[in-house]
């Protein structure tokens, strides 16, 4: 990494791989999804409002998805998919231009590549490199290859960058070089340094081609939802593209994965597609006062929840990076009572109750920050890349905790790896 981007993190020396079969599966698997929220989309005709409405998300969102033009909503995605008992299931969605790890995937894969490490590492197959692919789908939405791509976050992000809800500053210095490396000049800007001038939108005096959108707007900073609304009216004067648009988002939310688990949206299906998307969703519902099935059987829903809290987890429908998910076998009954009872509360945003998947466990060899070796067998979780739509690589998230632990994300001290192809399709 350049010194602009200097991190520490555990050094994955083991190089998963991912036969043509699993690969299948996991494309059908999004593909399946795909259409099942294009499902959801055409039964609610499209409109912001009444998606909302069915997804149970709040009514103060809708303003700032509708303003924004609509765009395709699997332009970039990033799913997180486990693979229990040889099959994958999507367990979090992570659609938009907010959906990470794309660079540090390269990244990595050109690190291996480095003649001192190279003797050491064994043969695993063809390496799946994804910024080209990244990069070529920003050109499609760019006014011009000269323009400037605008990398936009608050301002707030850079002040206070170990801010939970913050991306570090590697981050968005490593997605420039990748960017740079394909021929596209990119820049981190602060939403709040957007102008509109006479031919276009600037930022620091380079003309904007693209804003590659790294914010959602929170309601609890009001001066973020009236900079947002700014730019979206700016940027489209100028014809210049958000990417990913706001519109989408919504549907990026685990509340979706609920839509398309529950009977009432699947049994109005045509049975072909219900079907994969029972093989592809994990049983997942929004936590609220009902019956609903349960492997064909009729439940009470709260009641069920609490009494079969160790085969279940608990989300929060809005948010990320695992922040407020409960893991039921790791969590006292007290905490998960009360949140079932909160949930039922109505909250600004609902809950999910979601069937818990414990993932195939995969061996993985890892140097440390002091470059002790480390052999571990557990559980992991794949980071889905997808760009226009399509499946084109992974990055697997492996556990350092062995099975104790099903948290398997950045915070919890997850070795990140990417993955070969190690045969054809």
């Amino acid at each position: 990494m350049t010194a602009d981007t200097d991190v520490t993190w555990p050094f994955a020396v083991s190089q998963p791989r991912m036969s043509g079969a699993i690969r299948q599966a996991m494309g059908a698997a999004w593909r399946a999804y795909v259409e099942g929220v294009d499902a959801f989309i055409a039964r609610h005709h499209r409109s912001v409002p009444r998606m909302a409405a069915a997804l149970r998300l709040p009514e103060y969102l809708i303003p700032v998805w509708q303003v924004a033009p609509e765009q395709p909503w699997a332009l970039v995605a990033r799913p997180d998919v486990v693979i229990s008992r040889g099959a994958p299931k999507i367990v979090d969605v992570n659609t938009g231009s907010t959906a990470g790890l794309f660079a540090l995937n390269d990244l990595l894969l050109r690190t291996r590549r480095k003649t001192p490490l190279r003797p050491h590492l064994p043969a695993a197959g063809t390496p799946r490199f994804v910024m080209g692919r990244y990069a070529d789908v920003l050109r499609g939405h760019m006014t011009s290859d000269e323009d400037l791509i605008a990398i936009a976050c608050y301002a707030w992000e850079g002040e206070f960058p170990e801010h939970p809800d913050a991306s570090p500053p590697w981050y968005y210095a490593a997605l420039t070089d990748e960017l740079a490396r394909h021929g596209l000049a990119a820049r981190l800007v602060h939403v709040e340094d957007f102008t509109e001038e006479v031919g276009g939108l600037y930022a620091r005096g380079k003309k904007v081609g693209l804003v590659l959108r790294m914010f959602l707007p929170d309601f609890e900073r009001p001066n973020e939802i009236a900079e947002y609304f700014r730019v979206v009216a700016a940027a489209q004067r100028q014809g210049v593209t958000i990417f990913t648009s706001v519109w989408g988002e919504f549907l990026g939310t685990k509340a979706t994965l609920a839509a398309l688990s529950d009977e009432r949206f699947t049994d109005e299906m045509p049975p072909g597609l219900a079907g994969r998307l029972r093989q592809t969703v994990p049983w997942t519902r929004v936590v609220e006062a009902r019956h609903t099935l349960w492997r064909d059987r009729r439940v009470d829903l709260p009641e069920w929840t609490v009494e079969n809290q160790e085969q279940l987890v608990l989300k929060p429908a809005l948010g990320g990076r695992g922040k407020g998910v409960l893991i039921g076998r790791e969590t006292e009954p007290g905490a998960w009572a009360a949140t079932v009872q909160e949930a039922l509360a109505g909250g600004a945003a609902p809950w999910l109750v979601q069937d818990l998947l414990p993932p195939d466990h995969e061996q993985i060899a890892y140097l440390d920050a002091e470059d002790a070796l480390t052999v571990v067998d557990g559980p992991s979780v794949y980071g889905a890349f997808v760009l226009d739509g399509e499946f084109v690589g992974a990055m697997r998230r492996h556990s350092p905790h062995g099975a104790e632990k099903l948290m398997i994300n950045r915070s919890s001290g997850a070795v990140h790896s990417p993955v070969y192809w190690s045969d054809p399709a």
